[in-house]
């Protein structure tokens, strides 16, 4: 398996995690979990998506939309959608990539101010794990 493949897998994965994370907290909602354990797990998530959102922006030399992307609450239903539109870009982003592509060297400036030089396939296994990163938080925060 090709290395882009790979990456395109990861997203796939992701799509399907972030379904269950949500209709994880669904559930422990109906099961009487405190709000304030709900409101962590729906925020961890939409970090995620936010990073996911910025780094695509980076990689396709777009201008930064800036943070704070989306209310410190978002619904389970809005979660769903932006999830389902931020990897449905990625996705998008990875089939028009080759090799060059991932090999590239992308500059960025955060909003700290700092810039750096940070290879593409460095960028995907970051993004990737920081996502799994946070569904093994909401997972501990569920049980």
């Amino acid at each position: 398996m090709t290395p882009l493949a790979i990456f395109k897998r990861q997203i796939d994965q992701e799509r399907w995690a972030n379904a269950r994370i949500i209709d994880a907290i669904d559930k422990a909602a109906a099961e009487g979990l405190p709000e304030h354990i709900l409101a962590q797990c729906r925020a961890k998530l939409a970090h995620n998506l936010e990073a996911r959102e910025i780094w695509l922006e980076r990689l396709e030399s777009r201008a930064p939309t800036g943070a704070n992307r989306f209310p410190d609450q978002p619904a389970l239903d809005e979660l769903r959608a932006w999830s389902d539109r931020a990897l449905a870009e990625w996705s998008a982003y990875l089939d028009r990539a080759d090799d060059a592509e991932i090999d590239r060297v992308v500059t960025y400036t955060v909003a700290a101010g700092g810039s750096f030089d940070t290879a593409v396939h460095d960028i995907l296994i970051h993004a990737a794990t920081h996502g799994f990163h946070h569904a093994g938080q909401i997972a501990m925060l569920l049980n």
